[in-house]
């Protein structure tokens, strides 16, 4: 984790939501969520009708990449 070091030690509640991706849907295996707002969006989404459901595309604002 330490990639996101500084976005863990800045969150301000006392819950960090990590996603396990595993179809690597968005390019990795985990994925953190950094915000309140983020967290409380992700786990009380809105359904969406199944026709719709394929059209559903992530674009991220802020994507961090790892380089060691």
């Amino acid at each position: 984790f330490y990639p996101v070091k500084k976005v863990i030690q800045a969150y301000p509640g006392d819950e960090l939501l990590v996603v396990y991706d595993k179809d690597f849907k968005y390019g990795h295996n985990f994925y953190l969520i950094g915000t309140e707002e983020g967290k409380e969006n992700y786990l009380n989404a809105p359904e969406l009708p199944e026709e719709q459901e394929e059209y559903k595309e992530y674009i991220p604002e802020d994507i961090y990449v790892y380089k060691p």
